[in-house]
């Protein structure tokens, strides 16, 4: 399925004040690998911006309202699409102090935090469109990542600051979209369950999580790591793989 990309770093900052600051940079040198993040909100364009921009290029705007680097979503119609919204060198406070040295990915949508207490009515689907969605926000972190990987994956969860903060996140049905990324499976970013970042805070992946871990096991040969639409992981620089998915805005 082909996912539609936006570059939108080089817009001008839409996030409020109090979700990012000026007075610090990250260092794409110092990333460690990504931190898994929900938006637990059902995200949605209004009928100004759809008429503006279309409504992929409408969604794809939302997420420089969020702090994450790139969000990984889904428009009304199906269309799968992941943003880069913010450069690794903005201090936004999805990635502050723990979460600092890892790129954060955003998925659209409200995931309960084990799929046992799904409500179909509440929840968000986990569709094959936002698998591929997520499946490429991973593999453009492997691109925006240091060299000299394999690079960790965490979630919010075992990185979070204070006993308000998201415990919760990033919710079974994340975890296992990201489970099933390419970039897992090949190898490329390892999931961490027990790295707990902040220990007086953070906790480890519960049973409900860890059990998707077992989805990667076995895999891969290389035909696991290819399909019609992409090159064999390691990745090669954005723009230059022949993918009409890929646009800039």
């Amino acid at each position: 399925m082909a996912v539609v990309r936006y570059d939108l770093t080089s817009d001008p900052v839409r996030l409020k004040a109090n979700r990012w600051t000026r007075h610090r940079v990250r260092s794409r040198e110092d990333m460690r690998g990504v931190v898994s993040h929900s938006w637990q909100a059902n995200v949605g364009t209004t009928a100004t911006e759809r008429l503006r921009y279309g409504e992929s290029l409408a969604l794809a705007r939302r997420a420089s309202e969020a702090p994450y680097n790139i969000s990984a979503g889904v428009t009304r119609h199906g269309q799968p699409i992941a943003v880069f919204a913010h450069p690794i060198e903005r201090y936004t406070y999805a990635s502050d102090a723990a979460c600092r040295d890892f790129i954060s990915i955003g998925v659209m949508g409200l995931y309960p935090f084990e799929e046992r207490t799904r409500d179909a009515g509440r929840h968000s689907a986990l569709s094959d469109a936002m698998f591929a969605a997520v499946d490429e926000a991973m593999r453009w972190a492997v691109e925006l990542l240091p060299a000299d990987g394999p690079h960790v994956l965490i979630t919010h969860r075992q990185a979070i600051n204070g006993r308000g903060d998201h415990i919760q996140c990033s919710g079974e049905g994340v975890v296992k979209m990201f489970l099933a990324s390419r970039a897992v499976v090949c190898g490329r970013i390892i999931a961490d369950p027990d790295l707990v970042l902040v220990p007086e805070f953070g906790r480890p992946w519960p049973a409900s999580w860890r059990s998707h871990v077992q989805v990667t096991k076995g895999l891969p040969n290389i035909a696991s790591c290819v399909s019609a639409e992409h090159q064999a992981l390691p990745l090669i620089p954005v723009g230059e793989d022949g993918n009409a998915a890929t646009h800039s805005a």
